[in-house]
């Protein structure tokens, strides 16, 4: 282990939700008073401490509003959550989709009434859609969609089908049709460059006065430090294109102290308000970097003692 991850602060990701009037743009927004903060509250003194809790997703669901998000520790992999608020009091339901693989980015929506998500799983190799057969829990595999690695893909129903929108590591923002959601994806367009600074969703497309808009992370400096947006020109069966209309869509709008960048965005309307949720990154006390060494230390010497009685 190397000995300045004891010396710096981890990072720390947690979910900020805000309440706003209906009318507010998140465009123009100023996110002040959070009504939730999802994320760690207290010191790590075992393994289950969650550094991060974020690519949150709001949805509502018979006049409730539900937030997915992601949630992860130093030693496991990522898996979803699912929190609910019925406009008083909130209901944790905890983990609701675990797997061998990473999981983030709990891309959830309703199509033909049916609930899915399509969550970012990359580290199978494969992008898998989900379906619920009792909201909001029991999820299960039900088609893989591409199979490509794809991080952060968002999806857009239209009269003429359906558009999947991802990022691959090696070809950057890729653009994928099907006039139907069960039925296979063509490939209509590439980006052919993976730029660190647009190529990356940060949450659902966004509609606003009928012009479709691409919210994106810019990780060009660190990951995390900053997210733009995009208007979607023209997309169809075999074309895609946009114009980056702002690279900093929350400069000085976000009145949180001690935050040094975000990278994921979600709004809804839930009973006549607006609901805006972000996830923000800080760097954690410095206690909890030792006591992840301590950890981690005690983690090796109990698979080296093991090894040795074998």
């Amino acid at each position: 282990m190397k000995l300045s991850l004891l010396l710096s602060k981890r990072n720390l990701w947690k979910t900020y939700l805000f309440k706003l009037e209906k009318n507010e743009s998140i465009f123009s927004c100023k996110l002040i008073t959070p009504l939730k903060v999802i994320g760690p509250t207290t010191i790590r003194i075992n393994k289950e401490y969650f550094h991060t809790s974020a690519d949150p997703f709001l949805f509502v669901e018979k006049d409730q509003l539900y937030i997915f998000y992601e949630r992860k520790t130093d030693f496991s992999k990522g898996s979803i959550y699912v929190q609910r608020y019925d406009g008083q009091n909130w209901f944790d339901f905890g983990c609701v989709i675990h797997e061998k693989f990473h999981l983030s980015y709990p891309q959830i929506f309703r199509y033909k009434n049916k609930i899915y998500m399509i969550p970012e799983t990359e580290e199978d190799g494969k992008l898998w859609l989900y379906e619920s057969s009792n909201f909001p829990n029991n999820w299960f595999q039900r088609k893989i969609l591409i199979s490509e690695k794809l991080v952060d893909t968002n999806i857009l129903i239209k009269e003429e089908g359906i558009f999947l929108i991802g990022s691959n590591i090696n070809f950057g923002l890729c653009v994928y049709f099907s006039k139907e959601l069960l039925d296979n994806f063509l490939c209509i367009y590439r980006e052919n460059k993976n730029d660190l600074s647009t190529s990356r969703n940060a949450g659902s497309i966004i509609k606003e006065r009928n012009k479709y808009y691409r919210i994106f992370q810019d990780g060009s400096s660190f990951y995390g430090e900053k997210i733009g947006v995009s208007e979607i020109l023209n997309i169809n069966e075999t074309n895609y294109s946009e114009i980056i209309i702002d690279k900093n869509i929350f400069n000085k709008r976000i009145f949180i102290k001690k935050i040094i960048g975000h990278h994921h965005i979600s709004s809804i309307i839930y009973k006549d308000m607006q609901y805006v949720a972000i996830d923000l990154l800080s760097k954690d006390i410095l206690f909890n970097t030792f006591t992840y060494g301590l950890i981690k230390f005690i983690n090796l010497f109990e698979r080296f003692k093991w090894n040795f009685l074998k």
